[in-house]
């Protein structure tokens, strides 16, 4: 994510702390707060949760995005 969460434009600390799971790994956070609604919150690039999770190769991560779809 380029230059950090600063440019991710989510409205709650609860999205901010979602996509702060996504990229720290945190499998059990993310499906605590993962919701179908939440599943395409877009950075600033675009980038839905997926992209972003890509980027950190942990395939729990991926796995659980996956599953919310």
């Amino acid at each position: 994510l380029k230059g950090g969460a600063s440019h991710v434009p989510y409205h709650t600390e609860e999205e901010k702390a979602l996509l702060a799971a996504v990229t720290k790994g945190d499998v059990n956070e993310l499906q605590r707060m993962l919701t179908p609604e939440r599943v395409n919150l877009k950075t600033t690039d675009g980038d839905t949760l997926m992209h972003v999770a890509c980027r950190f190769p942990v395939d729990r991560i991926i796995v659980a995005i996956a599953r919310q779809k």
